[in-house]
């Protein structure tokens, strides 16, 4: 099993809030809106991308790495809880900041883990 790389979104909105890594993964837009995503391998001579490269170029990683990354430097924890309707496990998001002891919880429910949690990732950037 994959853990699921951050949306295009997603990766321009932490950038924004100044998370920075090195990766060989990067997401590559035109003006236009257009996306390309590229990956370069750490044997490839043109070495890794960081997040203080050109506007149109943002590097990405995986949704658990940026998870982490709230949670280790903003004390923003990312809770996506399962529970069953209907026969079917629906997800649940939920946000916690250090401190504090209420969730705030999302209403919507989503058909995935990989869909709750990136709704959870941007929810608890904007809270930067």
């Amino acid at each position: 099993m994959e853990d699921p790389l951050i949306s295009l979104e997603v990766a321009k909105l932490a950038k924004e809030k100044e998370f920075t890594l090195n990766s060989c993964s990067y997401y590559q837009y035109l003006p236009e809106g257009e996306i390309r995503y590229k990956f370069i391998s750490e044997e490839d001579d043109m070495g890794t991308w960081v997040n203080q490269d050109p506007e149109n170029r943002i590097a990405v990683c995986t949704q658990t790495l940026l998870k982490n990354w709230l949670r280790e430097n903003h004390g923003i924890s990312i809770i996506v809880d399962d529970f069953i309707t209907n026969s079917k496990i629906r997800y649940d998001v939920c946000i916690k900041e250090l401190g504090q002891e209420d969730y705030s919880s999302e209403e919507e429910v989503f058909k995935t883990y990989e869909e709750a949690l990136e709704l959870g990732l941007k929810k608890g950037l904007k809270l930067i």
